[in-house]
């Protein structure tokens, strides 16, 4: 059982270097520790798949072996089918069974909201790490989170890092809220060095050189990175001759065996292995807590709510580089909900590929997969002149099929690729009619995109009309029940004249 697996693969970096601070006693000048690593697990509404029972078990057999043990989870709570409804809950319910050192933080658990974070936090028996976002006003952590973590095992102390990459304010608008520089790392590390750090372990999601220089220094003695859908990677060896690069897969996990003496100059030697955590058999009593989850999902999730006269086999990528069927349905009911002139959502909102067939039973699971998120909707203001703006910011990253690419509703536009950014709309049309620069229309959007989510940041000064407090996948789901059959389509709302 897990989290939901994220969509792009994640790359572990470990690197060895000589240091001078690493603490030995002279009557046991050598120091070995363990240290595990998993970037995540899977979804338990997948009933071929129990990450999270598999991984206990390889606990349970490391820790079985002399010498600490550090386990630090790099999942996330959400998006998955039940986080949609618990908002992680069951995961750190199930992650506090396996006990982790710590959880260092993604981008992806701040889609839910600081104060679901905070509930998060409140029931994990662990802490959660995100170093370098805070409160724009307190200049806090945010309630629950801690900038780092001092943890001990067998009189060996771990501090631990972990850095968000600054675009987890654009693709998760969180009020009043801030990322800090990387070099924050500097004063956190002399921190627990003085607090009595023996080794410290930097996550980081977002690679830069200068993580290089940290570790090349001895400011911190060893990176672990989550991509997160970044496409930088580290290079293949650092000035240090000693160092490692490997690629971890998403049900893989890492043992680090790390060892060093004050006989051998401080030196840090890591010796890493890489597998996958389901070679496992999965722990009994984690299926068992499991299996109660997935009871709940079916009960509920499995039963028919209407039909598609139309075969909906949508293709993810496909979302999120040009018009798309179901992306038009959801706009359309988006744009109803509120009585609007016009919608947009965007692609990155649908995250689920369909595969239903002609005459297709659709359930109330295949509309949370699709849309994982508890947004809701808002009614705006807008002008010609912004909602240009916006289309054009929603065509801006088509060459990395970006989740800003936009499904519309009441819009019909056409776009040249090959043109310059910010250049690239050839003409709109709102209802059928030219559009007109100086007039305002009613615009039904995500409350994600009103806040400036994926980039839209006009969105946020317009003026609020109407704001409701439906979850959106739950209009879905109420619109298929009333209609009892659908056929989406494609209308030619949008136009790459380039092809």
């Amino acid at each position: 059982m897990s989290c939901k697996q994220w969509m792009f693969s994640c790359v572990i970096f470990f690197s060895v270097a000589t240091l001078t601070h690493l603490n030995a006693s002279p009557s046991d000048p050598s120091h070995h520790i363990r240290l595990i690593y998993a970037h995540g697990t899977d979804d338990i509404s997948n009933n071929q798949l129990s990450g999270l029972a598999n991984l206990a078990t390889l606990l349970q057999q490391q820790r079985k072996i002399d010498g600490p043990v550090f386990f630090i989870y790099g999942g996330s709570f959400a998006p998955s089918t039940l986080s949609f409804y618990d908002q992680g809950a069951h995961i750190v319910d199930l992650l506090n069974t396996l006990s982790p050192d710590a959880m260092v933080l993604s981008k992806r658990n701040f889609i839910i909201s600081r104060e679901q974070l905070a509930k998060r936090s409140n029931q994990a028996m662990f802490p959660l790490v995100a170093s370098n976002i805070q409160d724009s006003h307190s200049k806090k952590p945010f309630d629950g989170l801690v900038k780092t973590a001092l943890v001990t095992q067998q009189g060996i102390s771990l501090g631990i890092i972990s850095l968000l990459d600054a675009r987890v304010l654009v693709q998760n608008p969180l009020d009043q809220s801030e990322v800090l520089k990387q070099s924050v790392v500097k004063s956190l590390a002399k921190s627990l060095r003085q607090q009595g750090a023996d080794l410290i372990v930097l996550h980081y999601a977002g690679y830069s050189k200068a993580l290089a220089g940290y570790l090349n220094k001895g400011i911190v003695d060893l990176l672990i990175g989550g991509m997160d859908g970044d496409k930088r990677r580290p290079p293949n060896t650092m000035s240090n001759p000693r160092s490692a690069n490997m690629v971890i897969g998403k049900h893989d996990v890492a043992i680090m065996n790390m060892s060093w003496s004050t006989a051998d100059n401080n030196k840090l030697t890591v010796n890493t292995n890489q597998f996958s955590y389901k070679e496992y058999q999965g722990s009994v009593a984690i299926n068992s807590e499991i299996a109660d989850y997935r009871d709940f999902l079916e009960q509920f999730l499995v039963q028919s709510i209407g039909q598609t006269k139309v075969p909906l086999l949508s293709d993810f990528q496909n979302f999120r580089v040009e018009e798309s069927a179901i992306g038009n349905f959801v706009a359309d009911t988006v744009r109803d909900s509120l009585a609007a002139d016009i919608a947009i959502i965007n692609s990155g909102m649908l995250k689920q590929t369909l595969h239903l067939t002609v005459n297709q039973s659709i359930t109330r699971h295949d509309i949370i997969r699709l849309i994982p998120y508890r947004t809701k909707t808002v009614l705006l203001e807008i002008t010609g002149v912004k909602l240009l703006e916006l289309l054009e910011h929603g065509v801006s990253a088509i060459d990395f099929a970006s989740g800003r690419f936009p499904q519309v509703s009441g819009i019909q536009f056409s776009y040249d690729s090959n043109q310059v950014i910010g250049s690239r709309i050839a003409w709109v049309k709102i209802n059928g009619r030219p559009l007109e620069f100086l007039t305002r229309y009613t615009l039904a959007t995500s409350t994600y995109l009103a806040r400036g989510g994926d980039g839209y940041q006009m969105l946020k000064s317009l003026p609020i009309i109407n704001q409701s407090s439906s979850v959106i996948s739950d209009l879905i789901v109420d619109k298929i029940n009333q209609l009892k059959q659908i056929s989406p389509s494609k209308q030619m709302r949008i136009r790459n004249i380039s092809l």
